[in-house]
């Protein structure tokens, strides 16, 4: 569950629109948005054959979400938590709870009067490991890397072999 709090208490369920990545399903799944009783807006990660996150003990779990919002909904920060379990109760207790994180949003520059249309991006077609900022996230499966591991000890054992067989010629 994801817990969206801005400070004004205007952020409204239809304003947000959040997905996060299925990696068994191998696709974007939305999140829908409730409002809680304090002006937050509470959003579940479910969907029809998605059977949930698995943490390991002690351990963490990486899940990309992506995230956008309302043209006409309100501006400025937002704080989001993260639960992991069933949350039960008024005060979700039970529940594993993530560092608070904060983020703003703000006005995009296609709204401004005179600003050249946006070109999209970010759509359906992006691959999960593409980050915003910093480009794409690399993943190598076995795969690929078993192979190109033992060619690199062909070939390091084959240049080994030559520098032995030319200091052996040496002498």
């Amino acid at each position: 569950m994801v817990l969206l709090a801005d400070r004004s208490r205007r952020l409204r369920p239809h304003d947000i629109r959040f997905e996060f990545y299925d990696e068994r399903g191998a696709q974007w799944r939305p999140v829908r948005f409730r409002s809680t009783p304090g002006g937050e807006n509470a959003g579940v990660f479910t969907g029809r054959r998605f059977a949930g996150f698995t943490v390991p003990a002690h351990g963490d779990l990486t899940v990309a979400l992506r995230s956008r919002f309302a043209a006409d909904g309100p501006l400025g920060p937002v704080t989001a938590t993260v639960s992991a379990g069933r949350p039960s109760g008024a005060d979700a207790t039970g529940a594993g709870w993530s560092g608070q994180v904060t983020f703003r949003i703000t006005d995009h520059p296609a709204r401004r009067p005179g600003a050249a249309p946006s070109t999209g991006g970010g759509g359906p077609e992006r691959p999960p490991g593409a980050l915003a900022e910093t480009g794409r996230a690399v993943r190598i499966s076995r795969q690929v890397l078993l192979p190109l591991a033992g060619a690199a000890a062909v070939l390091l054992t084959g240049g080994g072999l030559l520098l032995y067989a030319r200091r052996t010629r040496r002498r």
